[in-house]
């Protein structure tokens, strides 16, 4: 599956976030206590180099990665029976100078008759394209090994004793490697006890895509034995064929339309007990999450996945349209502690989504998508990347020279990395690259796209195959693999590419029977585009879920630690937050117990070693009711019944949940409309302000509306008898509730519209949105009411985060009564618009007002409603 040019996604790190005063996110500690930490380098620091983190009774393991150099790749040993003060003891190292250490940290506390005590396991993975200056040209930086997992005998700790080195597949390498024979490269590896019996399943690299999870028989750990390999090409195919035949039907596992990359694989994977089966819940990158049941380990079953979707979860919110596919980065992921849910990290290095279109020639119009090279300078991210291609082969050192200085070079993947392919390119005088795949390594999968490790001048993209193949002038037919590649050099179509910001990685909640989604969280800084670039990597990486609640910790590598409480009824919700100054760069999360039967948590930081935190205790229970008839009762914890006609909610903006400070608001109308409840839901553990404001009385508007009503420093509902705070009736008109509450840096607002006729109240539709990190940032009417006898205008404020052209169009009914239109605002400020009854009166009524934003292929709407009087 591999060719010297690849290396996994998650191995696409940005370093050195740690200790610069600027280009990190700020420090915060909410709801977390900081225990103990080491910096395992302090004044030699080396970006990247720490990756994740494991531990048993007093000491935790930190595997070495690749960066910066990778050299001295291993496992470093430190004791934290003092968590307070921990130390490093000692190292291990890979046993050769190729291998590195990655996902794979892993402590089972084995009991077989061949031993008893803890063995450490991790996985190898080689070097290229990482040579360093120690390594030079080594030519054994291929992939094809020494891969696989090692075991460690760790009884003690600082006495350690390799049982079995690079445990892993060895049939034929894919092709492009170096050597055969040789154990396949490992992402990750994961060992579990089975009665008395213990087992280990590999990722093997080799074979991504198709028979990629590899089961060994660890029981006697010194001399493990390979029982079993499943994958995507083993597990059953869809029905797509009326005669029944599924032969050429593609894997259940993949989706239609393919998430954004299409190019599923096996990256992760926990194995645990549940009821009398053993589930092993995998992360298929573009696939999804599945679960096999490997109670008989020799023989693995598919059980179900889930979907992705057509509709990337925050797209509404980041303006990008309904057909814009989702990430589908399915990178860890973990059971909660009743296993009836679990969680799952979709990791996303790339918050710029690349979308182009081909501008010349047959395929004229045809859209594609592409990634950039990570270390090679971006795309302008408002003016993209367009001009003439010229296909000059491999591009492994020689070509054509460039015909203008305005042509892009066309190169098929393989022969070299793609490195070399870029620096070709530019020596020969191209403004940028596009690497295409080839036939042979993603097969059958051609159009798979990668994360490409490459470092040049000039920017870089890859893309599928069938995209290369269109801009050769060639048809790509019904599978891109079976179609040959035209000779070089040959002149090819032009094309443009934009950079779309999309966001970094996120979380999914799903039930982990029906594998339906219940929610997403994303760091609210990772939907911002201002923190895009020069703030680190604001990806989710891992999750682990304590053991008794539903709780999780996440590692956000820049983003820090995060600790999130969920639930069905309530989604996720942030809970603890710690970034320490200078910034963090954490990679690894794991809960652990210390013999003493304390519950800590630990996590490894990339550019310095480890952090040991102490989690917030579960929330409290919420205060009883104390009777004054202002309150009302505490809120059940069960899902509450569909909510009656006689009632508003407005939910959190989606792609703002975790931002946000509540998760609902709402009035509901009670005592036969004569009175209101004052209805919300809390984030956070903080006070609520409620004020209601009349803005008219009857037809007549009040210019300066009155606040009648004030309900400070709340914690639970209120009902509003229509009383205003000196105890008198208010008179009949509109009124607008106003809820107040804390988010995550800012205050969250939001507003319901209520009217009042004949003493009784009724509720209408808003005249407010709550602010979004999306898009369509802002939308909102100044009042719920315009018009009346001093004429007041109806006026419209929005904010967009990107320039755009926005519509707005006002109706009564289905008749227009106004359409403007703005192009090219500007983004990140208020923009406001007068509508002036000029000509004719309005009619009275409710008036619909609709702002529609667009900009290259992205759409955002809000509808409002106010009525004139």
């Amino acid at each position: 599956m591999l060719s010297l040019g690849f290396a996994a996604p998650a191995a696409a790190h940005r370093d050195n976030q740690d200790g610069e005063a600027t280009g990190h996110l700020a420090p915060v500690q909410k709801n977390v206590e900081l225990v103990g930490k080491l910096d395992l380098f302090e004044d030699r620091e080396q970006p990247g180099r720490i990756a994740d983190v494991s531990s048993f009774g007093n000491y935790a393991y930190l595997g070495a990665f690749a960066s910066p150099n990778c050299e001295n790749g291993g496992v470093y040993v430190v004791n934290i029976a003092d968590p307070r003060a921990p130390r490093e003891v000692d190292f291990i190292p890979t046993s050769d100078p190729t291998s590195f250490v990655g996902e794979g940290v892993q402590v089972l506390n084995m009991n077989t008759e061949f031993f008893r005590g803890p063995v450490l396991i991790y996985n190898n993975e080689t070097c290229a394209p990482f040579g360093g200056p120690v390594l030079g040209d080594d030519p054994r930086l291929g992939f094809a090994g020494p891969g696989g997992a090692t075991l460690v005998d760790v009884r003690d700790p600082e006495n350690w004793k390799k049982l079995a080195d690079h445990v892993g597949d060895t049939d034929l390498p894919p092709p492009g490697a170096l050597s055969s024979g040789t154990p396949h490269n490992s992402h990750s590896a994961f060992g579990w006890q089975q009665g008395d019996k213990a087992y280990m399943a590999v990722v093997d690299n080799g074979e991504l895509g198709e028979t990629d999870i590899d089961v060994f028989d660890i029981t006697n750990p010194a001399a493990p034995r390979m029982i079993a390999e499943t994958g995507m090409a083993k597990w059953p195919k869809q029905d797509c064929n009326p005669d029944g035949a599924d032969d050429d039907c593609p894997s259940v596992v993949q989706e239609d339309p393919p998430p954004n990359g299409n190019n599923p694989f096996i990256h992760d994977f926990v194995v645990k007990k549940v009821g009398d089966r053993y589930l092993l819940l995998g992360s298929y990158w573009d696939g999804g999450y599945v679960v096999l049941d490997v109670t008989d380990p020799a023989k693995p079953v598919f059980l179900r996945d889930t979907d992705f979707g057509a509709v990337e979860p925050f797209s509404t919110e980041l303006g990008l349209g309904a057909g814009v596919t989702p990430e589908g980065n399915a990178h860890q992921a973990e059971f909660n502690h009743d296993n009836s849910m679990f969680i799952g990290a979709d990791e996303d290095f790339g918050p710029f989504r690349f979308l182009g279109t081909i501008t010349s020639g047959t395929f004229s119009g045809d859209t594609f998508t592409g990634t950039e090279g990570s270390a090679t300078p971006p795309i302008d991210r408002e003016e993209g990347l367009d001009g003439p291609t010229q296909f000059i082969g491999q591009g492994c050192g020689t070509g054509t020279p460039a015909p203008s200085p305005n042509h892009i070079a066309l190169m098929e993947r393989g022969g070299c990395t793609f490195s070399i392919k870029v620096q070709t390119a530019d020596a020969l005088g191209y403004k940028a690259a596009v690497i295409f795949n080839d036939k042979a390594t993603d097969a059958p999968n051609c159009d798979a796209q990668l994360f490409m490790l490459a470092i040049g001048n000039i920017p870089s993209v890859f893309v599928g195959r069938s995209t290369g193949l269109k801009l050769l002038k060639t048809d790509p037919g019904a599978n891109s693999c079976d179609t040959p590649t035209p000779s070089a050099p040959r002149p090819g179509e032009s094309f443009t590419l934009d950079a779309d910001f999309d966001g970094w990685g996120y979380l999914h909640l799903y039930d982990a029977n029906t594998m339906e989604a219940i929610d997403h969280y994303a760091l609210p800084e990772a939907l911002d585009e201002s923190k895009a670039d020069g703030f680190g990597d604001l990806s989710v990486h891992e999750v682990a879920m304590d053991p008794s609640q539903n709780r999780a910790y996440i590692s956000y590598y820049s983003g820090g630690f995060r600790v999130l409480d969920f639930s069905r009824e309530g989604g996720i919700q942030e809970v603890g937050a710690f970034i320490d100054d200078g910034g963090n760069n954490i990679w690894g999360v794991e809960v652990h117990t210390t013999p003493e039967g304390e519950q800590l948590v630990l996590a490894s930081d990339r550019d310095s070693g480890l952090y040991i935190f102490r989690s917030p205790p579960p929330p409290e229970a919420p205060p009883a009711d104390d009777g004054r008839n202002d309150q009302a009762p505490p809120q059940p914890t069960a899902t509450p019944p569909a909510t009656p006609p006689a009632t508003q909610t407005t939910k959190a903006p989606t792609a703002c949940a975790s931002r946000a400070g509540f998760l609902r608001t709402g009035t509901a109308l009670a005592n036969r409309r004569r009175n209101v409840r004052l209805r919300f839901t809390r984030r956070f553990d903080t006070t609520v302000d409620i004020d209601v404001f009349q803005v008219s009385r009857r037809n007549r508007i009040i210019t300066r509306e009155s606040r009648v009503a004030v309900f400070g420093d709340r914690k639970e509902d209120v009902v509003w008898n229509g009383r205003s705070n000196n105890g008198k009736k208010v008179r009949d008109g509109v009124f607008f509730v106003r809820f107040r509450g804390e988010g995550v840096a800012r205050r969250d607002w939001r507003r319901h519209t209520l009217v009042r006729k004949r003493g009784r109240f009724y509720e209408r539709k808003t005249f407010y949105r709550p602010d979004s990190c999306g898009f369509l940032s802002s939308a909102k009417l100044y009042r719920p009411v315009f018009g009346g006898q001093q004429r007041y205008p109806l006026r419209v404020a929005f904010r967009v985060s990107r320039r755009a052209n926005v519509t707005i169009t006002v109706r009564r009914g289905k008749r227009i009564v106004e359409r403007i239109q703005r192009n090219r605002v500007s983004k990140r400020r208020t923009h406001r618009v007068l509508f002036r009854e000029s000509g004719r009166e309005w009619a009275r009524g409710m008036y619909r007002v609709t702002i529609t934003a667009k900009t290259r292929g992205r759409r955002a709407s809000a509808t409002l409603y106010s009525e004139r009087l």
